[in-house]
């Protein structure tokens, strides 16, 4: 019985440092997302929008028709950690109010511009998520992300909902 003992021992000290020897010989992949909620969205120009509400749920405003602005957002960073992906989450009140170019800033430097988007949704309950891929990581002092929106000259809503815009982080 006693030698059944040390066996079970034994085996159980081996097991517990195999485990932790694989643990510290395999980088570990932390996944870390960082949003900014809709509401801290600054819009560029103000006199070519409604006033803005910020509700509990985002930003909302209107385009004046045949114009065209920027929303820009803070997203946190997390420091010493890159990101590849970033998201938004908004609505449009129509297939004429447009979100067109999406510029990423790292502080003062522009990291990269997604031209002619043409993204819209066919009304403020329609909100989607659009994921932009930088092609690599990228390290981040801040990350600014400016959006281009216009609003066409058609008798339908130029209204724009931003929920929530993100990033994800990783070692």
């Amino acid at each position: 019985m006693k030698k059944s003992s040390l066996n079970k021992k034994a085996l159980a000290t081996a097991g517990l440092f195999l485990v932790a020897a694989l643990s510290l010989s395999c980088p570990s992949y932390a996944q870390i997302v960082q949003c900014t909620h809709g509401q801290s969205g600054h819009i560029q120009d103000t006199s070519i929008t409604t006033v803005p509400s910020y509700w509990g749920w985002g930003l909302d405003f209107i385009l004046n028709s045949g114009n065209s602005d920027w929303v820009h957002f803070a997203v946190p960073t997390v420091l010493f950690e890159k990101t590849r992906y970033l998201a938004i989450k908004f609505a449009t009140g129509s297939v004429d109010a447009i979100v067109n170019q999406v510029d990423i800033w790292s502080g003062n430097t522009l990291v990269k511009q997604f031209l002619n988007l043409n993204w819209t949704t066919s009304g403020p309950s329609d909100a989607q998520w659009k994921i932009l891929d930088l092609g690599s990581d990228v390290n981040f002092e801040s990350i600014g992300i400016s959006v281009g929106i216009g609003a066409g000259v058609e008798a339908m809503s130029h209204r724009f909902l931003f929920h929530s815009v993100c990033a994800e982080f990783h070692p």
